[in-house]
């Protein structure tokens, strides 16, 4: 009951505060998005914080942000190494990175609503988009391969 009540207050008194609810859900983004550049968040905040968006029934919200974000940071690191990597070496570290986002939300513990969406998210923007340029073979290469 205590617990339920501190909870409603919490939730009524700083997460309904517009300019709050952004800071937190920006700030526990932030969090993944130190791990994701391989520096080592604070694993016990950030689980916290998503145990907190399920205590407050507020998910559904760090999950929208979290993945529009996710779709920037992932559109963004696409380009990049598309640019700058042959064919296989873009495939092995594209799937390097899906596994890396799927462990990452199994080690956070992250809703599979989320873990859909960002593997539909990955595949969409790893792949999908980029087939096209990703089309560009080196002849040579294929030589290779054969």
């Amino acid at each position: 009951m205590i617990y339920e009540t501190a909870i409603n207050q919490f939730k009524s008194d700083i997460f309904n505060n517009t300019a709050l609810k952004s800071k937190i859900i920006d700030g526990t983004y932030d969090l993944l998005l130190v791990d994701r550049r391989g520096d080592s968040p604070n694993e016990e905040t950030f689980g916290s914080a998503i145990k907190m968006f399920h205590d407050l029934k507020v998910y559904n919200s760090f999950e929208a942000t979290m993945l529009a974000k996710s779709q920037q940071y992932v559109v963004s690191w696409a380009d990049k190494e598309c640019a700058d990597r042959e064919l296989p070496d873009y495939v092995t570290e594209a799937v390097n990175f899906m596994n890396a986002e799927m462990q990452r939300c199994e080690k956070f513990d992250l809703d599979l609503s989320t873990r859909r969406d960002l593997l539909i998210l990955l595949e969409d923007h790893l792949i999908e988009e980029k087939e096209a340029e990703l089309g560009r073979v080196d002849p040579l290469f294929l030589i290779r391969m054969s």
